[in-house]
């Protein structure tokens, strides 16, 4: 979060402006003072609603909420104090944050926890569907579709994505594709960059994954979730047949479940917080294998039946 602070009489600079950032994603506040240029910057806040206020001497308090930063966004919040010594009536102003992320040009889309709960996204089959991984979430993105091994981006192949979870790379070291899958439900928000990230984001030629685990707060919150796939929903799997086989295996699916539960608070309200969870996922099948013999005549030929068949 960033902006310029400026005297609302002169509109010129005001230094030495205090400015306190707060939310229920921050621990305790978050404090600044503005520069010679009225500017100022409040780095590395988590995602999260927050609230500003701004304080100078010989000027009136300023304040601000419905602050929206998302993981990888920046948003500017320019401010206008007034002096003390104006005699005019309160004025309250009722605005909206800009959405659009005027700090960079990357290209994408955020995924919060809301969207998360709502869109049901992650289809049985896909990469990572057994336990429900974020990374079917790209999908959503424009240029992204599904391939082989996860989500192509922009044309390229899911192996030259670069997959971060709170700032550590996971990808595996010998493929290249995830390697650390994780459950949507320990997930606050995915930041899908599909083009123009920046250069703190590297080892890739395709997409970034950027994912914020979710995480305590001033509250006692938690959840337990189930989901299940039932293999009788599943269409009839046309087996294919080949001549003079005699093992054949016959899969059907029996279910898909998911099961776990996550919970978090305080340890030190303010200093110290926790989160913990569980998820265990399962993919179940029937397998039934038939074993066949093939008759030979005496002279060693295949016994044909009527249709020119082999006789089994």
């Amino acid at each position: 979060m960033f902006g310029t602070v400026v005297d609302g009489a002169s509109k010129k600079p005001l230094a030495d402006v205090t400015v306190t950032a707060t939310s229920p994603a921050l621990q305790g506040a978050q404090t600044v003072i503005t520069d010679g240029s009225g500017n100022y910057q409040v780095p590395n806040l988590p995602p999260g609603v927050y609230s500003i206020t701004c304080d100078a001497d010989g000027y009136k308090p300023f304040g601000r909420g419905a602050i929206t930063v998302t993981a990888d966004g920046t948003v500017r919040i320019n401010v206008t104090m007034v002096p003390t010594t104006l005699r005019a009536e309160e004025v309250v102003v009722v605005d909206v944050a800009p959405s659009v992320d005027v700090g960079s040009s990357s290209v994408g889309r955020n995924i919060d926890k809301n969207f998360i709960n709502k869109v049901p996204v992650i289809q049985p089959g896909a990469r990572g569907s057994q336990a429900r991984s974020f990374e079917s979430l790209a999908e959503t993105a424009p240029g992204a579709s599904s391939d082989t091994y996860g989500t192509s981006i922009n044309g390229t192949t899911s192996p030259e994505n670069q997959f971060a979870i709170d700032g550590v790379g996971v990808n595996d070291p010998a493929y290249g594709i995830l390697g650390t899958p994780l459950s949507v439900e320990f997930v606050d928000q995915v930041s899908v960059i599909t083009g123009g990230y920046l250069p703190e984001f590297g080892r890739a030629t395709g997409g970034v994954y950027d994912v914020v685990t979710k995480s305590g707060s001033n509250e006692f919150h938690g959840s337990v979730f189930t989901f299940i796939t039932p293999g009788v929903l599943e269409g009839t799997r046309t087996q294919p047949k080949t001549a003079g086989n005699t093992i054949e295996l016959d899969t059907t699916l029996i279910n898909i479940n998911d099961v776990g539960f996550d919970f978090g608070g305080p340890l030190i309200k303010d200093k110290l917080w926790f989160y913990t969870g569980f998820d265990a996922a399962f993919t179940r099948f029937r397998i039934d294998r038939k074993l066949s013999r093939i008759h030979l005549d005496k002279t060693g030929a295949q016994t044909l039946d009527a249709d020119g068949n082999g006789v089994v």
